[in-house]
């Protein structure tokens, strides 16, 4: 197999979509289109309360979405890249594997900073992180990690970690919350945490 070194978001996803043969598809957090535009799939629904595209299809939050959505039109993919912060990405989490059909995937971006700057609460415009913000997407995952033996994670280490998530069964991490829950122990046990897995090994296994 010919060494991919990277895959974007939108590769991950479409890769995921072609080989399930899914047809609805939900992200949230357009922003610039520039994932939603290269999403293939039948029907494609953007939620964000602030777009600067024309691509958004509902100008609302995420909860307002979710709130407001017909529950009985689930989705097949739905892609989590709104606001960065482990409050919002716990609801926008279990939101999402409430309005996912059977089978379905939830995929979150950001879900591997590579430096406590990229993970801070708020955009850090100076060195090392440069503007580049993953913010505190990661203490979500570590939550599901501690405490959803029924969810099985799987994180592409590609474009910043492309988290997969899906129902199933999984082991949790063995390790005190208070502990599992800082910058530092993360760092040093990401490769656990984030169940990583190459770029080639997602091709293969998805």
């Amino acid at each position: 197999m010919e060494k991919l070194h990277t895959m974007t978001r939108h590769e991950i996803i479409n890769k995921i979509i072609q080989s399930n043969g899914f047809n609805d598809y939900l992200e949230i957090g357009v922003r610039n289109g520039e994932c939603f535009k290269e999403i293939k799939c039948a029907n494609k629904i953007g939620v964000d309360p602030n777009p600067i595209s024309n691509d958004t299809t509902h100008k609302m939050t995420s909860d307002e979405f979710f709130e407001t959505w017909d529950s009985s039109k689930k989705f097949d993919v739905i892609f989590i890249d709104g606001l960065h912060l482990e409050e919002q990405v716990d609801v926008d989490i279990q939101n999402s594997l409430n309005f996912l059909n059977e089978g379905g995937y939830v995929v979150l971006h950001d879900c591997n900073p590579p430096t406590s700057y990229h993970a801070a609460e708020q955009p850090v415009f100076t060195a090392p992180a440069n503007g580049n913000w993953n913010g505190t997407v990661y203490k979500s995952i570590i939550k599901v990690r501690l405490y959803r033996s029924d969810l099985v994670l799987e994180t592409v280490d590609s474009d910043w970690g492309v988290g997969i998530l899906r129902k199933g069964g999984s082991k949790t991490l063995d390790v005190f919350p208070a502990e599992a829950m800082t910058w530092d122990w993360f760092s040093n046990n990401r490769k656990e945490v984030l169940n990583l897995i190459t770029p080639e090994e997602f091709i293969s296994k998805y």
